[in-house]
């Protein structure tokens, strides 16, 4: 009996000794665990420290170039924006247009309201395109899709690009017009003409102070300047060009044979499409980031381009010679530099 009493005692020994060698190394794993936690947080706590000042800095950038960007190029203030009096501006047999009343949501976005009434038994779709303000294409598009019988406010809202220019801009004469399409398609019903709105600033004298840059083309009642540099890097660039038609007809001008410091690149002048009698603010994207010479070309400066200016039907009216000039001369040159340089230099 004794001997199994002692036999029972030394079980029991032997268990408190296993439990507590096992206590010990469980502490052990749980220290080396605890600081191979700390050390971590400590790294992670460092990269979330640096990731945080960099969208810190990257956002008081953003801010800044906003900053001086809406310095550079000010806005019209609210209290400029024009009003108009209501106006019927189509009414026929299918559709009778009004215009109510320019409405301003904040210096940079403008429209025109307008009562739209489908008076036939059909539903269509009524889009206007493009609008002229003071004889200055400014960009828009806008659609409203009515059943038959039905009646809908519309607004037409626009952009107007003269501010970049950073002359007096007071919005006097509107110009624009609209088509009509069979509801879901492209099957013109009826177009109609330029139709013009007087604002409240009809009073104040068009917009004709002569546009500071370099004449490359002005021949033929049409004229094209480089006005100013609109950023650039070692892929691409832009330059920014007043386009001036006085002819009778609308005209679309492409740009070719476009050389940057004596390296043959791509080049393309966007929303080219120039109304009779009207003035468009475009740019010419010069591209080389796939040309095989692109490391030996660098930043933009010897220019060369030429254009190809046509009709409505594609036919060529003109085969500009090719003019050469530096976009150091242009404005805003500098300053695209300074970004350029911070932006390498990060």
């Amino acid at each position: 009996m004794k001997n199994i009493s002692k036999i029972f005692e030394i079980i029991v020994e032997l268990s408190l000794c296993t439990a507590m060698i096992t206590s010990c190394a469980s502490n052990r794993r749980n220290s080396k665990t605890d600081v191979t936690v700390t050390e971590t947080t400590a790294e992670q706590n460092e990269i979330i420290t640096t990731e945080t000042a960099a969208k810190s800095e990257l956002i008081t950038t953003e801010s800044t170039t906003n900053i001086e960007l809406s310095t550079r190029y000010p806005r019209k203030k609210i209290s400029d924006m024009p009003t108009i009096e209501e106006q019927v501006l189509v009414d026929n047999e299918t559709v009778k247009i009004t215009a109510k009343e320019f409405i301003v949501y904040d210096r940079y976005d403008e429209s025109i309201k307008v009562y739209v009434e489908n008076k036939s038994e059909e539903a269509f779709d009524l889009k206007c395109g493009d609008i002229i303000v003071n004889d200055y294409i400014c960009h828009s598009y806008s659609q409203l899709s009515l059943k038959a019988g039905e009646k809908s406010d519309f607004e037409i809202g626009f952009h107007p690009q003269s501010d970049y220019i950073e002359k007096a801009f007071k919005i006097g004469e509107i110009r624009l017009r609209f088509s009509l399409f069979e509801s879901g398609s492209y099957n013109v019903i009826q177009e109609s003409d330029w139709i013009t709105i007087n604002a409240s600033d009809i009073e104040v004298e068009k917009d004709k102070t002569d546009v500071d840059g370099i004449t490359l083309f002005d021949q033929g009642g049409i004229k094209i300047i480089a006005t100013e540099n609109d950023g650039f890097d070692l892929d691409s660039a832009s330059i920014w060009v007043y386009v001036e038609n006085n002819t009778d007809n609308d005209i679309y001008i492409d740009s070719k044979d476009s050389y940057v410091n004596g390296y043959m690149v791509d080049g393309s002048i966007m929303k080219n499409n120039i109304y009779a009698h009207s003035k468009r603010l475009t740019y010419i994207d010069f591209y080389y980031y796939q040309n095989p010479d692109k490391e030996k070309i660098g930043i933009i400066d010897e220019v060369g381009v030429s254009f190809e200016i046509k009709d409505n039907n594609d036919i060529i009216l003109m085969d500009t010679e090719k003019v050469n000039f530096s976009a150091k001369d242009l404005k805003d040159y500098d300053y695209y530099i300074n970004i350029f340089n911070e932006m390498s230099s990060q």
